[in-house]
């Protein structure tokens, strides 16, 4: 019983002695805080270092890659800035306050660089005034200041080997109504990416930050960025090109199904679908047009002429047998030269007479040779421009 009674008194004291501790260190650092900004004024700008100008060293951290839109050329990332700069008017003795080193305070309580994303598509802010950020303080008079945001900036577009392509965004950020009184120094020629979490559409290629020899107060991060392709393959380019090996197939049809005219609208419709589907990611005013457009195009005119050729043998094929021209009756003849080479027709069959139906016959075997070496020529084009 006595030996329990020891145990608490032991523990009280012990309680005793933390508090007392605890309430030391809260009334040191409250006394640092007092100290530090008794005279301080958050709207004063801290005073230059170097010839009238304050330097300040950026570092650029890249977080995540949001979206980039094609249609309106607006890359949505996040990232945040880290300032470091020094303040004469914030240091102290630490051997006066128990040692105490830093002391962590909000952005309102100090002065802070205001710089902006000049090239933004939303509202021109400073970067960090949506939120409050937390600044550390060393007693040396070092600050360290990392404010983020969803940044929107405009950039230009270029879809010319849409699905293939490749962009670079450049962020202008700026401290607008610094004139020469302020320059931004990058600590490093790359953003810093350890936390980047990457999209499943566009990948990072390579970041760069430069500074901007005109404006000392300003510096630009550039973002090279490109499309990961195998969604655009897979839905448009595969299907189309299917659809293109199906095209010539019309005049293999007998014209007596009556199939061959439904056929050929169908495919030519599903065309005009694939090219809405890719216009809807890329811009109206998009100059040089994008490959895969024109590629699609191609194929869609090609369709066309299959289809008009199509609708012409058929007519050819329902008239009367003995309209046979004499344009028709020279063609037939050259045509069967060639056959009779390497053929086993009995002389009756040789000297019948042509008819219409042979020469659409012929026009068949012409067309699908003459429409698949078309479409192996616009597949070549593409595959080696885009190759490029």
């Amino acid at each position: 019983m006595f030996g329990h009674g020891m145990g608490i008194i032991q523990l009280l004291i012990l309680f005793g002695c933390i508090i007392c501790v605890l309430g030391s260190n809260i009334s040191t650092y409250r006394g640092l805080h007092d100290f530090v900004f008794k005279d301080y004024d958050a709207e004063i700008q801290p005073m230059p270092t170097d010839n009238g100008t304050l330097n300040i060293d950026v570092m650029f951290h890249l977080f995540a890659f949001n979206s980039f839109n094609e249609v309106e050329g607006v890359l949505s990332l996040v990232g945040a800035i880290s300032f470091f700069w020094t303040d004469e008017s914030l240091i102290w003795n630490k051997t006066l306050f128990d040692g105490i080193e830093q002391i962590i305070v909000p952005q309102s309580k100090v002065w802070t660089p205001k710089i902006i994303l000049v090239n933004g598509a939303d509202t021109l802010a400073w970067i960090g005034s949506d939120s409050s950020f937390n600044v550390q303080i060393t007693n040396s008079g070092s600050l360290i200041w990392t404010p983020g945001s969803v940044l929107n900036a405009k950039c230009s577009v270029d879809v010319l080997k849409f699905p293939f392509d490749s962009h670079s965004c450049k962020l202008l950020l700026s401290g607008f109504g610094y004139h020469d009184t302020l320059r931004l120094l990058p600590i490093s020629a790359t953003t810093e990416n350890s936390h980047l979490i990457l999209s499943q559409q566009w990948e990072l290629e390579s970041t760069s930050v430069e500074v901007d020899l005109e404006h000392q107060s300003s510096f630009e991060v550039v973002i090279n960025f490109k499309r990961k392709p195998v969604y655009y393959t897979v839905l448009v380019f595969t299907p189309t090109a299917v659809l293109a090996l199906l095209n010539p197939l019309i005049f293999l049809l007998p014209i007596e199904c009556g199939e061959r005219l439904s056929f050929g609208m169908t495919i030519l419709l599903s065309y005009m679908v694939f090219l809405t589907l890719v216009s809807d990611k890329i811009p109206t005013t998009s100059n040089p047009m994008s490959f895969m457009v024109i590629y699609i195009i191609l194929l869609f005119v090609t369709s066309a002429f299959i289809t008009m050729c199509n609708i012409i043998n058929m007519k050819l094929y329902g008239s009367n047998e003995s309209e046979v021209t004499r344009f028709q009756r020279c063609f037939i003849s050259s045509c069967s030269k060639y056959r009779q080479k390497d053929s086993m027709l009995d002389v009756s069959e040789q000297k019948k007479k042509p008819t219409t139906k042979d020469f659409v016959r012929i026009l068949d075997k012409i067309y699908v040779f003459f429409f698949y070496s078309t479409i192996l020529i616009i597949f070549v084009a593409y595959l080696t421009v885009t190759a490029l």
